[in-house]
């Protein structure tokens, strides 16, 4: 991409930031999320992401199903099985 096209790009890009447009999600379709619940660690796949504007947060639903995983991202589900297995550790700790 020549620097003017990227210049511009950046440039809507921050326009639309300050307008409120802009969503930058934790992660995309297919990617796997890790999931601590009863002193386990299981995987499951994004599915479908949307997100719920008037409530400014996002859903995110994953395979094994567990519907809505977005509002526990950092509670229970995790980007990283690092953060899954820490966050596990902290749960058995106290």
């Amino acid at each position: 991409m020549k620097n003017w096209l990227l210049d511009d790009r950046l440039r809507e890009l921050d326009e639309a930031d300050k307008d409120g447009r802009v969503v930058v999600l934790p992660c995309k379709m297919g990617d796997t999320l890790f999931r601590v619940f009863d002193g386990n660690i299981s995987e499951h796949e994004v599915q479908n992401m949307k997100y719920f504007a008037r409530q400014g947060r996002l859903g995110i639903d994953m395979t094994p199903f567990f519907p809505d995983a977005g509002r526990y991202i950092g509670k229970t589900v995790f980007l990283t099985r690092e953060e899954a297995e820490k966050a596990l550790e902290a749960m058995d700790n106290g």
